[in-house]
């Protein structure tokens, strides 16, 4: 798996003995050092070892964006000013150093050029500088994949000249998550700035910190979740942008799992991994013939199953029951199912990995859920929405917001800002707020209706906002509206009288893909406005139709 880019290619891998696999957690210091050998830049020293220095180090070391900046400057100009010495030999740098400090150059010369006051040509710099900070990412990606995996950077130059790229390496990252914000946003907040630089020394990142106690993680595993409570007494959503993978392969997620983070991870990864290629052969293959013996494998097929036997179970809310009662009562039935199949798998399709997977079944059930969620909306993203592999997800939820506010609906669409935050490691990165709304949603609602015996009526607002709601997706092509994805308001009118009041519409990240429709261009059944000009539609407000023919 190239992390750098989201893609996975088969022949990327590198089997190193002992079922290992090289590929980028040698690169960040996590994984095992292999020696394939030496090439121009020799380091080698037997009493002096690289030190396998976290990424992460630059950037928790300083105790602000702009300090870090400052920091890593220096960093940068020691690199350059380096080469590598061996005895009393001086060597040539590398082709992969060169492209480094090439990259390096062209970033900080457009760093310190100035910032255009007009608008387009803001935008067009922009542009210029986050390529630039891609570029000069991707070459210290490649010189410190290019370094551990030969075994290299353990003679005191060469081990300080790994150490320089990792840290200009992390900081990059955190600046790039800057650059990356929205440009409008950038140049409302900037337009007076002098130099590219001055943005770096005027952003805040909000803190992360699992210590916070307005803080708590949330979240079913797929992607960390914070819900923050704020001072006003509202609540935040806030996750880290997310972007839709290269492709839809279950060895795609396998890979995403094993960087997740979550206990166990990487082990489980690892053996599930091995199962996986001794049952994979894509040499001769063509994409789709790809996916095809992607789906057919043992390990896929298999979580297929357990996944089917997930969303398969059902239980009914009982009469006075808590939501925390259901929600107990209902694990434990999904548990007994996947059990019963597991235990099935174990003895089939997953018969060559059972031995660890039969001593680790809870990481296991956290894998499947993981990648079986991830493979899926990739699926819901790519096949419904028709939204590009590698674009962002994240951003189609603040696009969203940003519409509702045009067309005068945003009461009943959760407020989304894109923001940056600061985690606990130190690291800087692009999210997204979403305003916090609480409370069941309309499935969960329903279920609890029909438990209670409730008779449930909407009023005349609800019934409105339903109807602009989905003329609103039509036009965003929100490719993922379903009952879970709103929020019901309501009151009760008497012991078993309910009446929904409004609905709010939150996660609305699937919209915005190729596969929008025509909505003017069709035939119509009856004209939106009728001949005393009333709006036809029943229950659409006719400042809404306004605001959306204008």
């Amino acid at each position: 798996m190239d992390f750098s880019t989201g893609e996975f290619d088969p022949n990327k891998y590198q089997n190193t003995g002992d079922d290992r696999f090289l590929d980028l957690e040698l690169a960040r210091g996590d994984g095992n050092m292999f020696d394939f050998g030496k090439d121009t830049e020799q380091n080698s020293s037997a009493d002096t070892e690289a030190e396998a220095l976290p990424v992460e180090s630059i950037a928790a070391a300083a105790g602000s964006l702009a300090e870090a900046h400052r920091a890593v400057n220096d960093k940068k100009q020691e690199l350059l000013d380096s080469k590598v010495t061996h005895w009393i030999f001086t060597f040539s740098d590398s082709t992969e150093m060169g492209k480094v400090k090439d990259s390096i150059r062209e970033l900080d010369g457009l760093m310190r050029g100035a910032m255009p006051r007009d608008k387009k040509g803001f935008g067009t710099s922009l542009g210029q500088i986050r390529q630039s900070y891609r570029t000069m990412i991707d070459n210290c990606r490649k010189y410190v994949t290019h370094i551990v995996s030969r075994g290299r950077g353990k003679g005191k130059s060469g081990a300080r000249r790994l150490e320089l790229v990792r840290e200009i390496l992390a900081q990059s990252l955190n600046e790039q998550a800057v650059f990356e914000m929205p440009s409008t946003d950038l140049y409302e907040q900037n337009k007076n700035g002098n130099s590219w630089e001055d943005i770096l020394y005027s952003a805040r990142a909000e803190k992360i910190s699992e210590s916070d106690k307005t803080i708590t993680k949330v979240g079913a595993g797929t992607s960390t979740i914070y819900r923050k409570e704020n001072e006003d007494g509202s609540t935040s959503y806030i996750k880290e942008e997310e972007r839709l993978q290269n492709n839809g392969l279950w060895i795609t997620y396998i890979e995403q799992y094993a960087s997740s983070g979550l206990p166990g991870a990487a082990e489980m990864a690892r053996v599930v991994r091995k199962g996986y290629t001794e049952d994979a052969n894509y040499d001769g293959l063509d994409a789709e013939d790809i996916e095809e013996r992607d789906s057919a494998n043992v390990i896929s097929e298999a979580f297929s199953s357990l996944w089917d036997t997930i969303t398969g179970a059902s239980a009914i809310r009982e009469k006075g029951e808590s939501e925390k009662a259901f929600k107990d009562r209902r694990r434990k039935i999904i548990e007994k199912k996947m059990d019963e199949e597991l235990s099935r798998l174990l003895q089939e399709e997953l018969k060559s990995i059972s031995d660890y997977v039969s001593g680790h079944k809870e990481e296991f059930i956290e894998m499947v859920k993981f990648v079986s969620k991830k493979k899926n909306e990739f699926e819901q993203a790519n096949d419904y929405a028709k939204i590009d592999a590698g674009e962002s997800i994240s951003n189609r939820n603040v696009s969203t917001s940003r519409m509702a506010e045009r067309y005068g609906i945003d009461g009943m669409i959760a407020k989304s800002r894109t923001v940056l935050i600061e985690k606990d490691d130190g690291t800087i990165v692009k999210a997204n707020s979403m305003e916090g709304v609480e409370g069941l949603d309309m499935a969960g609602f329903l279920d609890r209706a029909i438990a209670e015996g409730w008779k449930v009526h909407y009023s005349e607002n609800a019934m409105s906002q339903l109807m602009q709601l989905q003329i609103f997706d039509l036009i965003c092509g929100q490719a993922d509206r379903h009952m879970g994805n709103y929020i019901p308001a309501y009151e009760k009118n008497g012991e078993n009288e309910i009446t929904v009041t409004s609905i709010k519409g939150i996660d609305n990240d699937l919209a915005f893909g190729s596969r929008m429709l025509d909505i003017d261009g069709g035939n119509r059944k009856r004209a939106l406005v009728d001949g005393n000009g009333n709006v036809s539609v029943p229950f659409l407000p006719r400042d809404y139709y306004n605001k959306i023919m204008a």
